[in-house]
């Protein structure tokens, strides 16, 4: 088992690491100097970080009905709700794909992002359509982080005076 010290600025007293229900490691913090030992008991890659596949693993995706073990008739209203919100209406399967995809990319879900994409292809869009899509989502993100700009002149403005 190697152990590794890195210097972090947080408030950890403890922390595993773990994937897929694991644990690889573990992170434990030196009150007196502030370090954190790291040890890991598996292969680095050439760089020293932990291998991991991905911190996302896809193949949850398809265990999201699980969520409603402990709590099954709050998670049948939802998936109902859902169900229901993606059923052809006033707007298409196929636009409603769109808009979902557009959106899973604004709250960056990467499992949203995975089901919708899927969902966009079965439903007939194509990767332009896609990409347009997701660069609505970025304009509509962008204007609203820009005219926060605006908050912050007025700030800048009281504090200037």
């Amino acid at each position: 088992m190697e152990a590794f010290t890195v210097i972090l600025f947080a408030a950890i007293f403890s922390t595993l690491i773990t994937q897929k229900g694991k644990v690889y490691g573990f992170i434990g913090m030196d009150f007196t100097v502030h370090k954190f030992s790291i040890l890991i008991p598996q292969p680095l890659t050439e760089r020293g970080c932990l291998v991991m596949d991905t911190y996302y693993d896809p193949v949850d995706l398809t265990k999201f009905q699980e969520i409603g073990k402990e709590v099954p008739i709050l998670a049948k209203k939802f998936f109902d709700y859902y169900q229901t919100v993606f059923a052809e209406g006033e707007l298409t399967e196929r636009e409603k794909s769109l808009i979902g995809l557009a959106v899973a990319h604004t709250i960056q879900c990467p499992y949203c992002i995975d089901a919708f994409t899927q969902a966009c292809l079965e439903k007939g869009s194509n990767p332009a359509e896609m990409t347009e899509a997701v660069h609505v989502a970025t304009a509509i993100r962008g204007g609203a982080s820009l005219v926060h700009g605006i908050q912050m002149r007025n700030i800048a403005e009281r504090l200037s005076m």
